[in-house]
């Protein structure tokens, strides 16, 4: 990548095939001075390879589809693709830059206090429902009550993840975003609506897997169905202790997980969360927006491809209303040619008959009009020739659409 002094980036069709396989295109786009729809178009010009629609999202858990190789393009104008970001009026700042911003104040600054009190009406039913939950499989609890906060934790971390849900909602509240529990055909559970779109999110604990000896109902089930249980493995799992803060849904190539760490936990991590929460906000709009344009391109193509269609079918008519045409002329001309014949042949028989015998007997006279009666059967201008003229004079193209 070369960048120019006066902020135009250049990149060749290599490099721009490995940034598109590498950071979303809506995020790409931006940076490179054009929408994600007109990165699209440049890439389909210069067959450049793009990445499916959820490919971000199996990518995460490692289903993505295989990236396609790079097919060769003879063009000398592909070597060298100028994008101009520096070019652009510029622009207000973003509502998410404005958020951040906000975030970094430290009047903002979202803490954690030491203790439980007066506790968000949603965090105190999810408190209830967690101290009577049973522990799962995995070593974790998690509500079980009607339109309680989205959270998966051990026991011993209940009261931490308490503390940290119930900073998080009373912050979101200040900042006239309060959380709820929606259910809709995607997600249910914990979620914030941030500029008309709802964003749902959980906090939990990740935990360690360990493979285990078979229980006697596990090998019975092995030697009775080998097939379904031969090879099957069991595992136990441990909590680790390590909570996260989490929005659910696709990735697509931005961070949407906060989680302990050595340096840091997920108490000094929920204002860079709100943030968060204010991207996938940007992000899904941008998305629908996106999916808007797409849609429209799809049905214009449909709409030209129907054009198509429609002129394809109409010259196809007017090619066989022109062979059916010269067909009737070809049969009438034909016809012609044969009356023709014909009123010859009778002429020079009349003409034998009087060289020969100086008269016509009845007979002959008789065989006479039947043949000039036959020719003007067969002549297409015999019959009213003025009105068949003028009628053929009027013909016009017909008209199917």
């Amino acid at each position: 990548m070369k960048t120019l002094d006066d902020g135009t980036i250049v990149l060749t069709r290599e490099e721009l095939y490995e940034r598109v396989w590498t950071t979303a295109m809506r995020h790409l786009g931006p940076e490179l001075g054009v929408s994600d729809v007109g990165l699209k178009k440049i890439c389909k010009r210069l067959k450049i390879p793009t990445p499916p629609l959820g490919y971000w999202a199996k990518k995460q858990y490692g289903k993505a589809p295989k990236q396609p190789p790079l097919p060769e393009y003879d063009d000398p104008d592909s070597e060298g693709i100028y994008f101009y970001p520096a070019c652009d009026d510029p622009a207000e700042p973003s509502p998410v830059a404005e958020h951040a911003d906000r975030e970094k104040q430290k009047e903002n600054r979202i803490t954690v206090p030491d203790s439980l009190e007066e506790p968000h009406p949603l965090v105190a039913k999810t408190l209830h429902s967690l101290k009577a939950a049973k522990i799962d499989e995995k070593g974790l609890v998690q509500p079980r009550a009607k339109k309680a906060l989205n959270v998966h934790v051990a026991p011993d971390n209940v009261d931490r993840s308490i503390l940290i849900m119930d900073t998080l909602l009373k912050a979101m509240d200040a900042r006239d975003l309060p959380v709820k529990f929606v259910r809709d055909e995607d997600y249910w559970g914990t979620a914030v609506t941030i500029r008309d779109e709802t964003i749902y999110f959980a906090l939990g604990e990740h935990s360690k897997r360990r493979e285990r000896e078979r229980t006697p109902s596990e090998k019975h089930d092995a030697e009775r169905y080998p097939n379904l249980y031969g090879d099957r493995k069991y595992y136990h799992y441990i909590p680790t202790g390590k909570l996260f803060l989490r929005v659910l849904g696709p990735s697509d190539g931005r961070r949407r997980s906060y989680a302990d760490s050595a340096r840091q936990k997920v108490e000094s991590l929920l204002n860079a969360f709100v943030v968060c929460l204010h991207h996938t906000a940007e992000d899904i709009k941008q998305e629908r927006i996106s999916q808007e344009e797409l849609r429209l391109e799809r049905k214009e193509a449909e709409r030209q491809r129907w054009q198509r269609e429609k002129e394809r079918v109409r010259k196809i008519h007017e090619i066989q209303e022109e062979e059916r045409r010269l067909q009737g002329l070809l049969a009438e001309a034909e016809a012609w040619q044969k009356s023709q014949k014909i009123t010859s042949y009778v002429d020079a028989f009349r003409q034998a008959v009087l060289d020969s015998y100086d008269d016509i007997s009845p007979e002959q006279q008789q065989w006479i009009a039947w043949a000039d009666s036959h020719a003007k059967r067969l002549n297409p201008l015999a019959e009213s020739p003025p009105s068949i003229l003028d009628e053929k004079s009027k013909w016009e193209r017909p008209t199917y659409w």
